[in-house]
């Protein structure tokens, strides 16, 4: 699968195109894999947090997917691009 640019009209949105740094099969940016050895707590803590969002993303889907999907996603996600561009 192809990266997205670091040129694209996306970039401007924290860490790349939606933020594909943060989810969890994208590969580690190398700071946070230096954490591996240095700092194995530290680095650990960040991949549970990079499955545990997602994963509650899902739950919140099942549980409430109205909300969610209508009301949540859209708030976060507006958050973000307002937070990137200033």
């Amino acid at each position: 699968m192809a990266r997205p640019s670091a040129s694209g009209p996306l970039s401007r949105i924290g860490g790349g195109a939606l933020g594909l740094g943060y989810l969890p099969l994208s590969p580690l940016p190398p700071y946070i894999a230096e954490l591996r050895r240095a700092k194995p707590a530290d680095y650990w803590e960040i991949v549970a947090t990079r499955w545990a969002v997602p994963a509650w993303i899902l739950v919140l889907l099942v549980l409430r997917w109205r909300e969610t999907l209508f009301l949540f996603l859209p708030a976060t996600m507006a958050w973000r691009c307002s937070r990137a561009s200033s």
